[in-house]
């Protein structure tokens, strides 16, 4: 037969004054695998020369590349979980949360799928 990995998980139970193991059996190459792709596509993202941040429908910070370091000054951990509008000029970051609000309740995109020329805040300004 052919082997594979595998997560074990074993649970200790008492019934009636007796013990009962039960355990549970996990094939994890599918999971190495996506881990891979995962290593993969951050490398890739570093080494891009363009910015990519994502945000959570709230506007945290979840993704950020090191063109988005080289561009707003910011490190990685200045900026995780932080609102996004933090980058923003505050012209717009004023507004930001309340356009979010908006898109989460009516599903309507104003910005998405759109290119617009901004004014930034880098972290020296």
């Amino acid at each position: 037969g052919t082997y594979y990995p595998a997560q074990l998980s074993l649970k200790e139970l008492t019934e009636n004054g007796e013990k009962v193991y039960i355990g549970a059996l996990r094939d994890i190459g599918s999971v190495k695998e996506v881990m891979k792709k995962e290593k993969q596509r951050a490398a890739i993202l570093d080494l891009s020369l363009t910015a990519f941040v994502a945000i959570t429908p709230v506007g945290e910070i979840t993704l950020w590349n090191k063109a988005a370091s080289l561009l707003w000054g910011f490190d990685l951990d200045d900026v995780m979980g932080q609102n996004v509008k933090m980058l923003m000029a505050e012209e717009y970051a004023v507004n930001h949360d309340g356009y979010l609000s908006k898109y989460a309740e009516t599903g309507i995109k104003n910005v998405i799928n759109t290119k617009r020329v901004l004014q930034n805040r880098r972290k020296d300004g």
